[in-house]
């Protein structure tokens, strides 16, 4: 079993020292999501990925969360997710943690792909001036295709096709997102 900080199989709950069962069932839920995250990647899915982290006032310490592979380091749970995310944000102190989840979103809204978000189990209900009621204006820019462009690599692929003998095709995983899959065919 490679045991890596950043391979996958960090991300496995194992029997290790524990010092809150909170921080050990978020690592276990944790580890359970990762295959998700994973195939919404795969897939370019904006999956926004939030979960509860160790407590703000526990960083810096030596203290060992159960679930992990017995360090004394809450990267640990980042690094898995770092792979398979295109941003994490970890929220451990409120004064930048507006800017972090905006961030966070509208890259993952941007990409279209997943994004991880750690904020520390202790600061979740604590109210801060930059969370106000009112809904922050958003919009993204639209994608643009240069469509010339397009139709020339088109009519280029489908002249070297016509040409060959027995070609072969092989979709790639942005088909099912496209449902460009029975085109495809």
């Amino acid at each position: 079993m490679d045991t890596k900080i950043g391979s996958l199989d960090t991300c496995r709950p194992t029997s290790n020292d524990m010092i809150n069962p909170t921080n050990g069932a978020v690592a276990a839920i944790q580890s359970s999501v990762s295959p998700t995250i994973i195939n919404a990647s795969d897939e370019n899915l904006p999956v926004i990925c939030i979960v509860g982290g160790p407590n703000s006032n526990d960083y810096g310490t030596n203290r060992i969360l159960h679930h992990t592979i017995g360090l004394p380091d809450f990267s640990q749970e980042l690094a898995c997710f770092s792979t398979v995310t295109c941003f994490q944000a970890v929220v451990n102190n409120l004064e930048d943690a507006h800017e972090l989840i905006d961030t966070a979103i509208s890259t993952a809204l941007k990409e279209s792909k997943p994004v991880y978000i750690s904020v520390s189990c202790n600061l979740s209900a604590i109210p801060h001036p930059t969370f106000s009621r009112e809904p922050v204006p958003f919009s993204l820019t639209p994608k643009l295709s240069n469509k010339l462009g397009l139709e020339a690599a088109v009519e280029a692929a489908a002249e070297f096709l016509n040409k060959a003998v027995k070609p072969v095709l092989v979709g790639g995983p942005k088909l099912r997102s496209a449902h460009a899959g029975e085109a495809f065919v």
